[in-house]
């Protein structure tokens, strides 16, 4: 009796640990659609994300690394400049200037942009050719 009550108490533990993990991903993968205008596919990889805390009117920031494969990372620069991204020269890190250790800015080859009137976009093509990073700030 005492092994199966055990049993039922890992189960659920384990949906619990799932349960919270796979929440933690949706707030990205909602960031990437809203900055890509894509779906984000089972096939593409979140290898970095960070994020700060929404402050008191629901603004906040956030950063990741999607390995999204060679056919998405070369058809979405045009569709950037549909969705009025410019083309920038540079990478604005905003808050996440501390992830520069993280990335080699040499492997930034592209980078767009998109300025609303509350709101930042910034989509890095990577020199693999099939990973892009994106950063989403708000104020």
């Amino acid at each position: 009796m005492r092994s199966s009550i055990l049993n039922s108490w890992n189960k659920f533990l384990i949906v619990l640990v799932l349960i919270f993990f796979s929440a933690c991903e949706v707030p990205f993968i909602n960031n990437f659609e809203e900055i890509t205008g894509e779906k984000i596919s089972e096939e593409m990889v979140i290898n970095y994300k960070e994020s700060t805390s929404q402050d008191a009117f629901g603004d906040y920031g956030s950063i990741m690394i999607v390995k999204v494969g060679f056919d998405f990372y070369n058809n979405l620069p045009q569709k950037l400049l549909k969705k009025k991204f410019n083309i920038a020269e540079k990478v604005n890190f905003g808050e996440f200037e501390n992830i520069k250790g993280n990335i080699n800015l040499e492997n930034i080859i592209s980078q767009y942009e998109f300025r609303g009137n509350s709101v930042y976009y910034s989509v890095g093509f990577l020199s693999d050719k099939e990973s892009i990073l994106l950063i989403r700030s708000s104020w």
